[in-house]
């Protein structure tokens, strides 16, 4: 089954199940299939990371998340209008909610926290990179 066809058929389910938990995946899929087909065609994920501005709605469910985390609305909806942060954003928080407690979890935290602790050994490299900067301290407040 292709990833387009698995959104298709939640789509389905969820248009006939409304009092289901999962409405929330509804709208937010597609921030998902992107960033799936972006690794599954072997581009970067850091492409188009800093800069183009995206004209697309925010859903619920990430400015919710994301305010609670950053208190600077400003700052966070400037990051959010980038596409490619909203993907990843999204994944994150899909992934937090679908994603029972337990060990398996706590190791994929550790793995995140070690990838973040890792990004930052060679800061000298990109340290006067504001952008690369400010996004790297947004998913560290988003994460952490």
């Amino acid at each position: 089954m292709s990833f387009g066809t698995l959104i298709d058929f939640i789509e389905f389910y969820l248009k006939y199940n409304t009092e289901s938990s999962y409405h929330y995946l509804s709208n937010n899929l597609y921030a998902v299939k992107n960033i799936r087909n972006t690794a599954a065609h072997s581009s970067s994920l850091l492409n188009d990371i800093v800069g183009s501005k995206e004209k697309f709605n925010n859903t619920q469910l990430v400015t919710e998340y994301v305010y609670k985390k950053i208190p600077n609305k400003t700052s966070a909806k400037r990051k959010l209008n980038n596409l490619r942060i909203y993907d990843m954003t999204v994944i994150y928080i899909i992934y937090e909610r679908l994603m029972p407690k337990g060990r398996t979890k706590m190791e994929r935290k550790k793995e995140i926290y070690k990838f973040l602790v890792r990004a930052r050994k060679e800061n000298n490299l990109y340290i006067k990179q504001n952008q690369i900067n400010s996004i790297y301290a947004f998913f560290c407040k988003i994460i952490l």
